[in-house]
């Protein structure tokens, strides 16, 4: 029999990170999204506290003091976080959760020590990846073409000990904020994407290395993008971390958990949408009663629950899923269409749990003081990440059509 309960542990979990989330992420959310400036909408006083409390490592094994949680728990901390501010719940997962743990799945074990220890010990060190480039975007990973002229250029040529980077990536999550990166460049122009990129660990404070225009973004201002530029930028030749032209192998791995933890940055943005209104449906009177008593609002909140309801549990498959996979290698849980189901649907669910969040507030939805249209913006944002939704449909359809 199926069953959806929780553990103690994550239950503990969950209730730690939903009272810091509270206490620590609410206050700051609303000012610090009405930043102009794109580069000063990150608060590092968070990360700060989430490392005092514990958080920051949970993903980290315990052979190395974390707590070593899998996929499906990182799901059910980013809910929370993401509940308080889709933005810097989509920070921490990402820089403090998600990239430490699939580190730890693909970099050979004597070179890790090198990067995680200070991630472990500096509360402000965190991780963030770079895939997408100006000419090679988030949907030449998901969709690769086989021509060899097509997707990333960022260049690598060795000089001795050192591999020497050039070119830029864009739409960088955590980008500029960020003291190592996972970036995949091009290893092999002869060979298309699948078969000629390789995985390299560039550091912040590398020759060469510089952060270029910060992006000021719709929502999700709370976590920072940015390009990359990397101007004969130099690494030592033991920072390569996949096999020479296997990054395809480490995207594959990649790629299933990266769909799934964005997907719950928007069912966190979705619950928040949901418990807002439904608090206003109680406290809002039109004829003469408040406004939850009315057939056609309590029609409206039944379905953004259901909405939200159905995206948990596909959620929560999808991370299982994964989780299996990661620990057995058993093919029966490589399921890619599970696996890039979530974040279309997710973030499409939670886009019209936004709208009906917009119907019953009426004109009040609109107004930046009572907080809707933030995560209205918030919704409508996480639309785009990890590739366009209509890119992830054909790479479901395509996976169907093989039988997966």
């Amino acid at each position: 029999m199926v069953e959806f309960r929780l553990t103690e542990e994550q239950k503990a979990l969950q209730t730690l990170a939903r009272e810091f989330a509270q206490r620590e992420i609410v206050p700051l959310s609303a000012e610090l999204d009405k930043n102009t400036d794109p580069s000063k909408c990150h608060s590092w006083e968070v990360f700060d506290k989430l490392a005092q409390v514990g958080l920051k490592t949970v993903t980290i094994k315990k052979k190395r003091g974390g707590a070593e949680v899998d996929w499906l728990t990182v799901g059910i901390l980013t809910e929370e976080f993401c509940a308080a501010d889709g933005g810097i719940g989509a920070s921490i997962m990402q820089g403090c959760w998600k990239l430490p743990k699939v580190f730890q799945e693909l970099v050979p074990d004597e070179k890790i020590e090198k990067f995680l220890r200070p991630f472990i010990e500096n509360p402000r060190y965190i991780m963030g990846v770079a895939l997408t480039e100006p000419e090679g975007g988030g949907c030449d990973n998901i969709m690769p073409c086989l021509d060899p002229k097509a997707g990333m250029q960022l260049s690598v040529t060795q000089s001795g000990d050192h591999f020497i980077l050039n070119g830029m990536k864009h739409f960088i999550s955590n980008g500029g904020m960020a003291s190592l990166y996972m970036v995949f460049a091009r290893t092999d122009r002869k060979k298309p994407i699948t078969e000629g990129m390789t995985v390299f660990m560039v550091p912040a404070d590398a020759p060469g290395f510089s952060v270029g225009r910060w992006h000021d973004k719709l929502g999700v201002r709370c976590m920072s993008n940015s390009e990359l530029i990397f101007e004969n930028c130099r690494i030592p030749v033991e920072n390569q971390v996949s096999p020479w032209n296997g990054a395809s192998k480490a995207l594959a791995r990649f790629l299933p958990h990266s769909n799934s933890t964005t997907a719950t940055v928007s069912l966190g943005i979705a619950r928040a949408l949901y418990e807002k209104t439904l608090e206003y449906t109680k406290q809002r009177v039109q004829g003469a009663m408040p406004i939850i008593e009315h057939q056609p609002t309590k029609m409206m909140l039944a379905e953004m629950w259901m909405l939200i309801e159905v995206s948990r549990d596909l959620l929560w498959k999808a991370m299982w899923t994964a989780q299996q996979f990661v620990d057995t290698q058993d093919p029966v849980y490589w399921n890619p269409p599970l696996f890039k189901s979530s974040k279309p649907f997710i973030s499409e669910c939670a886009s019209r749990v936004a709208h009906l969040a917009m119907e019953i507030h009426g004109g009040y939805g609109v107004m930046r003081d009572v907080g809707l249209e933030k995560l209205v913006r918030d919704a409508l944002t996480m639309l785009h990440p990890d590739a366009t939704n209509t890119a992830l449909r054909i790479a479901i359809g395509d996976a169907l059509s093989k039988g997966h």
